[in-house]
C-alpha cells in the first residue's frame, strides 16, 4: 500500500518535471531572420560582417551572439541588429553601446546633411532618431527602419 501511494505521488511530480523542459533558445541569426520576414523589401538588407560588430559594438560583440543586417541602397539606410545575451547582467552595457552607436550615426548624418541638403539624408536622420532599442528576454534588438516596418518588426519580436 505504501509503495502504491508513493508511486501515485511520484507520477504527477515526474510528469510536471517533464513539462518544464524549455525549447532551446533561438540564435541571434534566427531572431533576425524572423524580423526580416515582416520587413518590406528585406532582400535589400544584407548581413554585416564580423568586423562591423567588432568596430561598432566592441563590448557587445565580446559578450553576445550578434547578427546585424544593413541596407545602404540609393541613399536609404536601414539596420536590424540582434544581440543574444549570454549573461543578463550585460543588458545595460549592450543597450548603452547601441544607443551610443545610434547617436554617432545621427551626428554623422547631420554633418552630411549640412554639406548636402536633401530629403534622403533627412529621411535617414529621422530613422536613426526614431530607432528602437528593445529587450525581449535575453535578446536586445535595435531597429533603424521606416515607421511601418518598425511597427511590424516590434510586433514580430513579441
Amino acid at each position: 500500500m505504501l509503495k502504491r501511494t508513493l508511486c501515485l505521488l511520484l507520477i504527477p511530480l515526474l510528469l510536471f518535471a517533464a513539462c518544464e523542459r524549455r525549447e532551446p533558445a533561438m540564435s541571434a541569426k534566427e531572431v533576425a531572420t524572423r524580423l526580416l520576414s515582416v520587413i518590406s523589401d528585406s532582400e535589400e538588407l544584407y548581413p554585416a560582417d564580423a568586423d562591423f560588430a567588432q568596430i561598432n559594438f566592441t563590448a557587445a560583440a565580446a559578450c553576445c551572439d550578434v547578427q546585424i543586417y544593413l541596407e545602404n541602397t540609393n541613399g536609404s539606410l536601414r539596420e536590424v541588429g540582434v544581440f543574444r545575451l549570454q549573461n543578463d547582467a550585460d543588458a545595460t552595457l549592450v543597450k548603452n553601446e547601441i544607443r551610443e552607436y545610434l547617436r554617432d550615426e545621427q551626428e554623422a548624418i547631420r554633418s552630411l546633411a549640412h554639406l548636402y541638403p536633401g530629403t534622403a539624408l533627412e529621411e535617414n536622420l529621422m530613422r536613426y532618431e526614431t530607432a528602437a532599442v528593445e529587450q525581449e528576454g535575453s535578446y536586445i534588438v535595435y531597429l533603424v527602419l521606416g515607421e511601418t516596418d518598425l511597427v511590424s518588426a516590434r510586433a514580430a519580436l513579441k
